[in-house]
């Protein structure tokens, strides 16, 4: 590589260093926080966010990407901010991994109620932690949701750093990364708990999503007003095509790249013309 382009390629590096250094520095409320990272050891942690004009004492495991991925969540561009003129009463976290996406609705939005799914047990104990101020307004629902209901095998992460790249899709192994986790179904739970309406419905399920809308009770799913999350190269045109008739979609999914974000917003709701301006 040439000299010149070199030096812009550092510079451009030690930019964004800088940058993300600035942030963490005004996002973190102490120093311990911010050493959290750029710490290997690891271990449980506490760490304390500024978000939502609050200060939060999170759980995280040092050594991971859990503290960043609480940074990249919480935060005023963060990829699950909901349009101004939305006030969701029932959101539905599936795929709740420890909690940064519960923690973000909850604060956000004080008048919800937010359920998160999450199967696995290491990160369900993080999870109830992290939502424990919240009180009875978050439901932890300690099982994975999928097409039917039954006890399936799920594959932890290879990534010892990422605690949330489980799955259960297309798993066959004896291992010892895998685990057999309960799953149960949409249709199910919500006979259960008499819920006839979910507002927001953020699921990042490591290729499972379509089985997991596929498990939905009747026409639920054209009455969610907003579904985001992630995609993962599995059955995404299923999840489109279910959509297709209620909602306006918007995804990007860079060439190569099997892991992208989407969001589906119902037309009703899209039509206003406070969401088209925030939109």
């Amino acid at each position: 590589m040439p000299i010149k382009a070199t030096v812009k390629s550092a510079a451009r590096r030690c930019l964004f260093q800088a940058n993300q250094f600035s942030h963490r520095v005004r996002w973190s409320a102490g120093l311990s926080t911010l050493s959290q990272f750029y710490r290997t050891r690891p271990g449980i942690r506490q760490i304390r966010a500024r978000f939502n004009g609050k200060v939060y004492t999170l759980h995280v495991r040092g050594g991971t990407l859990d503290a960043a991925i609480f940074e990249q969540i919480l935060c005023a561009g963060s990829e699950y901010r909901l349009p101004n003129d939305i006030e969701p009463k029932i959101i539905f976290d599936i795929g709740a991994n420890i909690g940064a996406s519960a923690v973000y609705f909850a604060a956000r939005y004080p008048g919800a109620r937010v359920y998160c799914f999450e199967p696995l047990p290491e990160n369900i104990e993080l999870l109830r932690k992290n939502v424990a101020v919240f009180g009875d307004r978050v439901t932890v629902v300690p099982t994975g949701l999928g097409k039917i209901e039954g006890s399936f095998e799920y594959r932890r992460s290879d990534d010892p750093m990422n605690f949330g790249g489980g799955t259960f899709h297309g798993v066959g192994c004896a291992d010892t990364n895998c685990v057999r986790l309960p799953v149960t179904t949409l249709t199910k739970f919500c006979r259960t708990y008499a819920i006839d309406r979910i507002d927001v419905m953020k699921i990042d399920t490591e290729g499972a999503e379509w089985s997991v809308i596929s498990g939905m009770p009747g026409n639920m799913l054209a009455q969610v007003n907003i579904v985001l999350g992630e995609l993962h190269g599995i059955d995404d045109w299923e999840v489109f095509r279910a959509l297709d008739s209620t909602h306006d979609l918007s995804y990007e999914k860079p060439l190569g790249q099997t892991c992208y974000p989407f969001w589906a917003v119902k037309r009703t709701i899209y039509a206003s013309s406070a969401l088209r301006k925030a939109a």
